[in-house]
């Protein structure tokens, strides 16, 4: 892969902002750990009203890891890559990362050395530690309170990436202390999404679709659907919230009989309450 220009940081315009998750580990792809990343970051994203675009799983491979990578980044105005960045030859992320960039990952002996002041005791395995304090040139190493493992950032093209610790309360800090504060620093934010959920029950998912497809809704308004078996959740969003507040008012009327509410409380719950 051709070595990629560096670039600083700078503000990102709403317009096109296009964030993609990227999770490493073979015992994700093999179901030994359950993923507990993506819901974390989805909704710590959703309170900064940003859309995650793509969310994609690879395992320890670096030819898969590369390859995904160099794609995300072509497309993506920032990229959150988490996992790979420990002591052991299958933590592939930094070298992903050099690999990507066209440059190398030497140690920061800096690093290391602050390192050990905090874990006297990895001293025992340097070889093998020594490796987390390493860093693809052109990065930047961010503070990792709760471990050892480095969180990098970089600008890759357009795209800022985040490489992040896979260790869930290690990745859940570097969220919140990290990422978190230069996207509120670097990122103007959208116009605010409003969002709505209507139940409705006893009518097919396909018949109520039908139904609100053919009011001609503002095309403003995103239409998504749930189904509960015997009932159904209709997801609206819309930046109008005029328009969505008729939106809701149509289908409503639409849905007559059908509709249950517009609280997004379910059936057995509405039941109860009544």
């Amino acid at each position: 892969m051709a070595k990629l220009a560096l670039e600083s940081d700078s503000d990102l315009p709403s317009n096109n902002f296009r964030v993609e998750v990227l999770i490493t580990g073979d015992e994700l792809i093999e179901g030994q750990w359950q993923d507990e990343h993506s819901q974390f970051i989805a909704r710590q994203f959703k309170e900064l009203n940003i859309k995650i675009n793509r969310f994609t799983t690879v395992g320890d491979d670096i030819e898969e890891l590369s390859l995904v990578l160099d794609d995300i980044i072509k497309r993506a105005s920032l990229c959150i890559m988490t996992g790979g960045l420990g002591p052991t030859q299958d933590d592939l992320s930094l070298d992903v990362i050099a690999r990507v960039a066209g440059v190398e990952a030497p140690i920061n002996e800096e690093t290391w050395q602050n390192i050990l002041v905090r874990f006297p005791q990895l001293k025992k395995a340097e070889t093998s530690n020594r490796r987390q304090a390493r860093c693809p040139k052109g990065a930047s190493q961010l503070e990792n309170a709760l471990g050892t493992a480095p969180i990098i950032k970089m600008k890759l093209k357009g795209c800022m990436l985040f490489a992040l610790p896979g260790v869930p309360k290690e990745f859940k800090w570097a969220v919140k202390h990290q990422v978190i504060p230069w996207l509120e620093a670097h990122h103007r934010p959208a116009k605010t999404l409003h969002q709505a959920v209507i139940r409705v029950a006893q009518i097919g998912e396909s018949l109520i679709a039908e139904k609100i497809s053919s009011l001609a809704l503002d095309s403003s308004i995103d239409v998504a659907y749930q189904s509960l078996g015997g009932e159904h959740r209709i997801k609206l969003k819309s930046r109008n919230i005029e328009a969505l507040n008729l939106a809701i008012s149509k289908i409503k009327e639409i849905a007559g009989k059908h509709y249950l509410n517009d609280q997004d409380i379910p059936l057995n719950e509405q039941v109860i309450l009544t």
